[in-house]
């Protein structure tokens, strides 16, 4: 639905009475906007108590009954600008507990969007290596990220020599004892990148090519709630 808050303010007394008094109005609206709703259903001074019966909004968020229509104008003023993945990224956050309905009339929208870190995702492959792609694109180049050779992908690198011939190349120079009990020892192709990586120094075109996103994009998942089209990491 569109980026607003639609509430159906009804009248309390004809309610415990058995009748259902309501209109429903779009926020934000004016004190005065707010009087001729209000009058139209029969609020005023000898008949002043009304509640919300119903709501719709854009937002994962529960309106109680006697919620402030005011902080609701609020809400409503800050989201109405709000792009399609900013409201996704809000929402990410309200279902996953990172904020509620009480951080929101606290802090505000506003203040709670400029703290977020949101990334846009392909959505076409895994979702950590989607993550980590494009976080690596949208907020943080890959040579800086720290400690990069634990996210090496040895057994992509092992399997690389072994299908490319550098391997066979290597085990030449061994007796055939010697190579077999060396097969023996790196069965895998995990184990053979291993080996070589430690013998021979990974420069940085070695560790971006051979850079596990799946992994990194784990270790990101800690921090970064992951959608369907977003992720986003609240500070």
């Amino acid at each position: 639905m569109k980026n607003e808050i639609r509430i159906a303010i009804t009248n309390l007394s004809m309610y415990n009475k058995g009748t259902l008094v309501y209109t429903w109005v779009k926020l934000p609206i004016s004190d005065k906007d707010l009087g001729i709703v209000l009058d139209a259903i029969s609020i005023n001074e000898t008949n002043e108590e009304y509640f919300i019966s119903d709501y719709e909004t854009c937002l994962n968020i529960e309106i109680s009954e006697y919620e402030s229509i005011s902080q609701l104008n609020i809400i409503a003023n800050e989201i109405k600008n709000l792009s399609e993945y900013e409201i996704e990224a809000l929402n990410l956050l309200l279902n996953d507990g990172g904020i509620d309905m009480d951080d929101i009339i606290k802090f505000g929208i506003d203040n709670i969007m400029g703290n977020c870190s949101i990334i846009e995702l392909d959505g076409d492959t895994d979702k950590y290596e989607d993550l980590a792609y494009n976080y690596i694109e949208q907020i943080c180049d890959m040579e800086n990220i720290e400690n990069i050779d634990d996210y090496f992908d040895y057994e992509k690198y092992g399997r690389d020599l072994r299908l490319g011939g550098d391997l066979g190349m290597y085990l030449e120079d061994y007796a055939e004892n010697e190579a077999e009990e060396f097969m023996q020892e790196n069965d895998t192709d995990e184990k053979i990148g291993e080996y070589f990586a430690d013998i021979n120094e990974i420069d940085e075109n070695m560790a971006e090519r051979y850079f596990n996103y799946e992994e990194f994009g784990r270790y990101l998942s800690h921090d970064f709630t992951i959608g369907d089209n977003i992720a986003i990491y609240y500070c």
